[in-house]
C-alpha cells in the first residue's frame, strides 16, 4: 500500500510540474510577442548637433522632418563640391550607404564618374535645396545648383537628385543615387 501512496504522490507532483511548465511556456511566448511589439513601436528622439526641427524614428518609420534633414545633408555633400574637396565631401555620405554589394557597386560607379567630371573640368558648385518629395522608398530633392569653372560663373540651374532607400533595423540605408 505504501507503494501506491508514493505513486499517487508522484503522479500528482507530475501534474503540478506539467501545469507549471505550460504556464512558463505561455509566459515566454507572451514575453516574446511583447518584446517584438516594443522593439518595432518604440520611438527614439534623436538630437543632432544643430536642431532645426524635431524629428522621430519609430520602428521602421521616420518623420518627414528626419528624411528632410538627412537627404538635404546628403544632397549638399554630393552637389556642393569643388575639385579640391570632392573626395572628402563624398566620403562623408558612405555611412548612409547600403553594404549590399550589388547596390554599392552601382552607387560607386555613379559617384566615381561624377567625381572625375568635377576634377577634370575644374567645376565649383553649390547646391541650395528647396523641396523634398517622398514617394514610397524614393526621395527627390529639388533645388538650385550654381556652377562655376575656375572663377567664372556658368549659371544657376534647377537640379534634382533622386535617392532610393530602405529601412533596416531602424536604420535608413541609401540603395541608389541618380544625379
Amino acid at each position: 500500500m505504501k507503494f501506491f501512496s508514493v505513486l499517487d504522490e508522484l503522479l500528482a507532483e507530475n501534474r503540478i510540474l506539467k501545469l507549471g511548465i505550460l504556464g512558463l511556456t505561455v509566459s515566454n511566448v507572451a514575453t516574446a510577442f511583447l518584446l517584438l511589439h516594443t522593439l518595432t513601436s518604440q520611438k527614439i528622439v534623436v538630437v543632432p548637433p544643430e536642431v532645426r526641427k524635431e524629428f522621430w524614428i519609430a520602428g521602421d518609420k521616420f518623420s518627414k522632418a528626419y528624411l528632410e534633414q538627412v537627404f538635404f545633408f546628403l544632397s549638399d555633400r554630393i552637389l556642393s563640391v569643388s575639385p579640391e574637396n570632392v573626395d572628402l565631401s563624398l566620403s562623408t555620405i558612405y555611412p548612409f550607404l547600403t553594404t549590399d554589394p550589388s547596390f554599392l557597386t552601382q552607387i560607386e560607379k555613379v559617384l566615381t564618374r561624377y567625381k572625375n567630371h568635377i576634377k577634370k573640368n575644374r567645376i565649383w558648385q553649390v547646391f541650395y535645396p528647396m523641396d523634398l518629395t517622398v514617394r514610397g522608398n524614393e526621395v527627390v530633392v529639388s533645388g538650385i545648383l550654381k556652377k562655376a569653372v575656375e572663377n567664372q560663373l556658368i549659371g544657376s540651374f534647377d537640379k534634382r537628385i533622386r535617392f532610393k532607400f530602405s529601412v533596416r533595423n531602424s536604420r535608413l540605408v541609401v540603395e541608389g543615387i541618380e544625379l
